[in-house]
């Protein structure tokens, strides 16, 4: 019995070791597979870091070079190259300036400028609008007295035509009371014959003026013309008035 439970605990022995040697090769190519595929990327990333140490050790160098260069001058401000580079940056650092102050100096002379300009235009549009309103003032008089003479014209062409109208009654003999064609006090005075018409011609306005009474209850279509007795010529000449 014994021998046999040796012999049974030797073999798990054995079967555990050969697992865990299988799980030591597993890992083992592992490693090797993924440090074969990573290593270009890890020699890549230490090249870079390598460049940027080695510009990091540059710009450190500088700026101690720099940094003794000023503790030089510093110290003595009458060295050779330094003094020159300071003289130089000096002036141009002057220069700059100069530039500078001149260009503002010519801007401000061109703003005053562009000043004056306007209060000239202000000026000048103010006697524009000055001289405008007297035009406009003039205009308005002007206007006015063309509305006058307008009024005017148009009561002389009125009263032409009523007067030839009246001539023109005259002349035909027709028998129309014409007396609503003119205001109050007119009638009478264009009605009254001149000392140049003869006594015929009177007697025949005198007839026009008062027409005879028929006798008869009806009259003739001859008797009684259209448009209140006048002529058609004359009832056109009244339409147009």
């Amino acid at each position: 019995m014994t021998v046999h439970k040796r012999s049974h605990l030797s073999k798990n022995h054995f079967a555990r070791a050969f697992i865990l040697m299988q799980d030591q090769n597993r890992l083992c190519e592992d490693h090797s597979t993924k440090t074969e595929r990573y290593w270009p990327e890890v020699r890549e990333y230490k090249k870079k870091f390598t460049d940027l140490s080695s510009t990091v050790e540059r710009r450190e160098a500088k700026v101690e070079r720099t940094t003794n260069e000023l503790e030089e001058l510093r110290k003595n401000p009458k060295s050779g190259k330094l003094k020159a580079d300071v003289c130089l940056l000096a002036n141009d650092l002057t220069a700059s300036r100069t530039r500078a102050q001149e260009t503002k100096n010519k801007i401000q002379q061109e703003v005053e400028k562009k000043r004056e300009e306007i209060k000239m235009f202000y000026v000048q549009q103010k006697s524009w609008e000055e001289d405008l309103a007297k035009k406009d003032e003039e205009l308005g008089v002007l206007n006015a007295k063309v509305e006058s003479q307008d009024l005017a014209l148009v009561e002389m062409s009125a009263k032409a035509g009523k007067t030839e109208l009246l001539d023109l009654i005259r002349d035909e003999h027709l028998d129309f009371n014409f007396d609503f064609l003119y205001e109050e006090g007119e009638t009478a005075a264009l009605a009254l014959p001149s000392e140049n018409d003869d006594t015929e011609a009177a007697m025949e306005l005198s007839a026009s003026e008062v027409p005879e009474k028929s006798t008869t209850s009806e009259a003739s279509p001859s008797e009684v013309p259209p448009s209140h007795g006048a002529d058609p010529i004359v009832f056109e000449k009244l339409q147009d008035l």
